[in-house]
């Protein structure tokens, strides 16, 4: 099982694969082999997670599934980040507007009418 672990952190992939092969837990927790071959191509944290947390009796709950929870999302335990607040923010809406205003009465070339001669 350690040599299963030390592989998990290098190639989570191989490691839930010889997991599957090797041993009759992923069998246990899922019902069929479709689950876990989506696990394995897309989630393989979350696959060794819930594999390694299931029990016959009830399942992934409790305490266990805070720690399935952060392999789905790879991010651990930490939300991402609010990109609204900073346009949002009074100081720095103002700054927003600032920006808007000079870059949109910036002097641009004047442009020729169609069919003028270059010149006049």
């Amino acid at each position: 099982m350690c040599l299963i672990f030390l592989l998990a952190l290098f190639a989570p992939r191989v490691a839930f694969a010889f997991i599957w092969i090797f041993g009759d837990r992923v069998d246990l927790a899922f019902g069929s082999f479709i689950w876990p071959l989506l696990l394995l191509i897309f989630l393989p944290w979350t696959g060794i997670m819930y594999t390694l947390l299931w029990s016959p009796v009830g399942g992934v709950e409790g305490q266990s599934s805070s720690f399935v929870r952060p392999s789905v999302t790879g991010t651990g335990a930490a939300p991402p980040p609010n990109r609204t607040r900073r346009r949002s923010d009074p100081v720095t809406a103002g700054l927003w507007r600032e920006i808007r205003a000079s870059t949109s009465t910036a002097t641009s070339p004047a442009r020729a009418e169609p069919g003028a001669a270059p010149g006049s």
